[in-house]
């Protein structure tokens, strides 16, 4: 009996800690069909813009108006909102067909600061975190600055939420289940 319980305590420890460390989330802008709205959801992102955003099949996702409902072009501005404090968040631009710039401005919730990104004619990812000094973000903004962000929509974005403290406690408490069992097994 007590092997059993030790072996549960372990088994749910083990579970707990890997759900404390935080898991990634991808959302692909590429596989979703073709179609524009006032925003997008999915896994708990949600992201909006300035005029409404646009989903391109396969290319990505941009702001109704301007050239084309999957650019983003200057002035334009797209808002990426988190179910809860994110970190690791990486960002996959396609192969750019034209020479931008984006300013991004990181939130949490008080502005974290702007950094400015340029792209030139390649695939562009980047993990926008190691620019905010790996701070947790709630959310950021995305605003063509120069150039018209074109061939670059964003095809997907990548981040890992941070665990509630309710998850960690849970975990603490299976470790304290765990030395508790094996201190009495001692006696």
């Amino acid at each position: 009996m007590r092997k059993l319980v030790f072996v549960q305590c372990f088994v749910a420890t083990v579970v707990l800690t890997g759900a404390a460390q935080g898991s990634a989330v991808t959302v692909s802008f590429t596989d979703d069909g073709t179609f524009t709205a006032p925003s997008f959801s999915e896994s708990g992102l949600t992201v909006s813009a300035t005029t409404g955003v646009g989903l391109l099949n396969l290319n990505g996702i941009g702001v109704i108006g301007g050239l084309s409902d999957s650019f983003v072009e200057p002035l334009e501005t797209l808002t990426f909102e988190f179910p809860a404090p994110v970190v690791d968040v990486l960002l996959d631009f396609g192969p750019a067909t034209s020479n931008f710039t984006m300013e991004y401005e990181a939130f949490n919730p008080a502005s974290l600061g702007t950094v400015q990104i340029n792209a030139i004619f390649q695939p562009f990812n980047f993990n926008l975190s190691s620019f905010f000094a790996g701070q947790p973000m709630t959310s950021f903004t995305m605003t063509g600055v120069e150039g018209i962000a074109s061939g670059d929509r964003l095809g997907a974005i990548t981040f890992t939420i941070i665990p509630e403290p309710s998850t960690l406690a849970l975990a603490a408490f299976g470790l304290l289940g765990m030395l508790g069992g094996r201190r009495r097994r001692k006696r």
